[in-house]
């Protein structure tokens, strides 16, 4: 896999998946932009945390910018795409959500606006 210095977003990067996703790009190089609801620990019942995940990835050497956001907030959305353009020389390889409030279904989110995905979205 070749994406050394290439920048990712990943959601969910607190925990399970979306942390695995973020930590195996960057053993591979890639900088990353984490998003995750859970900043600190003890802020959920479950283990894990963003500042976790963001001290594990910059111990591996690559560049990391956590970004606090619940993906069914509008504003929290605008203002992780608006961090992470800043950060980046406003180029982003690619993105990955693994962070979810709605049941598992498979859908073609790239194709949906802003207010479907929000209508989509179950409040937790």
């Amino acid at each position: 896999m070749d994406v050394k210095g290439k920048v990712a977003v990943v959601t969910g990067a607190s925990r399970g998946m979306g942390k695995q996703m973020a930590l195996r790009l960057a053993r591979h190089g890639a900088n990353l932009v984490l998003a995750a609801r859970t900043v600190e620990t003890g802020q959920s019942e479950f283990p894990g945390s963003l500042q976790q995940t963001e001290q594990e990835i910059r111990a591996l050497g690559v560049e990391c910018t956590p970004v606090k956001c619940d993906l069914t907030v509008r504003k929290d959305v605008e203002n992780l795409c608006s961090v992470a353009l800043a950060s980046t020389d406003g180029s982003i390889s690619w993105s990955t959500t693994r962070a979810t409030s709605a049941p598992d279904i498979t859908i073609h989110s790239w194709k949906l606006d802003v207010d479907t995905w929000e209508k989509m979205s179950i409040p937790t």
